[in-house]
């Protein structure tokens, strides 16, 4: 590699690990919620460091290949790949949390790792490649390029998280991560033409800027609310509580809050065999509203729905807004309800016809629901997705309408 371009490598390497140093500190030093987002950004940010020193060094090794052991050159850049390995699984991880809203990730590490594994594995036995430093001949090897798929393959994996549940994920974090995941795939093919251009560093810089930014940070939040609204620090405490687990729209509880009840819920009935249900529902033809009347109107429809839920459920169900226009319940059947006929009475109070609103505009009203008993379920996950299984059927059926599974 010639002198000039080495040098512009390594100036923007170092740059890279100066902007991640300056997140990691302030992330690091200031004592944090204890949460598996947080715990899975500290992981990212260590292989991103890791994988920046190392990729600094292979950027010398792999030049001066005349002073340097090819052992020693071989054993850096494993670890630059180890790390770099490492980096997109935990960013995988944290991107899937993101996008199903709640801690389902710490269950499947494991399965979700194997690609990683295997990688790892290609890495240490594979031959690498990078021996020779001639613009010309900047060969990969095989165990590289299985690392390089794998990456690949967890970054178009990330991609369809989000596009999948986008309309479940904040908007504002669901743009930050797709742009960062989308930068980082054009950053590839780059570095794919162009072996000896050596950005990835700057991909893998974006990405964790990214997880920085949409991290959940009750304490962030806390120190604003403390200093900016001069709140007591109670009461700082308590709107902290209320921005972590209630839905700021409807002032039910959010999507997080119900997986770590409803989760707790569904283990306890099912060691003493009890009954209860899960129960997902969601506004019929919701889009039209927005795009007809308006998001302050669709609005208006989701609180006046919420409402009248509230009224037709029992205090002991657990009630949450899963994402844009759905909903979902956790029903402990302790009065051994007909839960066709309870599922029909929170349709019946949704299905209005002409519900007006103080912006003068009048609307009907209707819901399908899906319905499963936990029975059929192995876990809240799996139960969640025949409930909403069944959501689908009652719409392909005509909407409006409530179908058990």
């Amino acid at each position: 590699m010639e002198g000039l371009n080495l040098l512009m490598v390594l100036r923007l390497q170092l740059a890279c690990m100066c902007f991640t140093v300056a997140i990691a500190i302030p992330f690091l030093t200031i004592k944090r919620t204890a949460n598996f987002a947080n715990t899975l950004f500290r992981f990212v940010l260590l292989f991103q460091v890791i994988s920046l020193i190392f990729d600094m060094i292979t950027v010398y090794t792999v030049n001066n290949l005349d002073v340097v052991p090819p052992l020693l050159n071989r054993v850096f850049h494993i670890v630059f790949i180890y790390a770099l390995c490492c980096f997109t699984f935990f960013t995988f991880i944290y991107v899937r949390q993101l996008a199903l809203g709640d801690d389902r990730g710490k269950k499947m590490i494991v399965i979700l790792g194997i690609p990683a594994a295997l990688s790892i594995v290609a890495v240490t036995f594979a031959p690498l490649g990078y021996a020779e430093a001639d613009i010309t001949n900047y060969a990969v090897g095989v165990g590289a390029s299985i690392v390089y798929v794998v990456v690949g393959i967890y970054i178009a994996a990330m991609i369809f998280y989000i596009l999948r549940y986008w309309a479940k994920i904040d908007a504002e974090k669901r743009r930050i991560m797709l742009i960062a995941l989308l930068s980082e795939s054009c950053i590839s093919v780059v570095q794919l033409f162009i072996p000896t251009l050596l950005v990835s560093g700057l991909g893998t810089t974006l990405i964790t800027l990214a997880v920085y930014l949409t991290v959940e940070n009750p304490d962030r939040v806390l120190r604003e609310l403390y200093y900016n609204e001069k709140l007591s620090v109670e009461s700082a405490k308590k709107k902290v509580e209320e921005i972590a687990y209630i839905d700021a729209l409807t002032g039910i509880m959010n999507r997080r809050q119900f997986m770590k009840l409803a989760s707790e819920l569904f283990e306890e009935i099912k060691l003493v065999k009890g009954d209860a249900y899960v129960i997902i529902f969601d506004l019929d033809h919701f889009k039209s509203v927005n795009d007809t009347h308006g998001h302050k109107t669709g609005d208006n429809v989701l609180k006046c729905a919420v409402e009248r839920v509230q009224k037709s459920i029992r205090q002991s169900d657990l009630f949450a807004r899963y994402g844009g226009e759905e909903f979902v319940l956790f029903i402990y059947d302790k009065d051994k309800i007909n839960i066709e006929m309870y599922a029909e009475r929170i349709r019946s109070a949704i299905n209005i016809n002409n519900m007006s609103f103080d912006d003068g505009i009048s609307l009907s009203v209707s819901a399908s629901f899906g319905i499963t008993h936990i029975n059929n379920a192995n876990d809240l996950e799996d139960a969640l997705n025949i409930a909403d299984k069944a959501l689908y059927e009652a719409k392909d059926a005509g909407r409006n309408r409530a179908v058990v599974a």
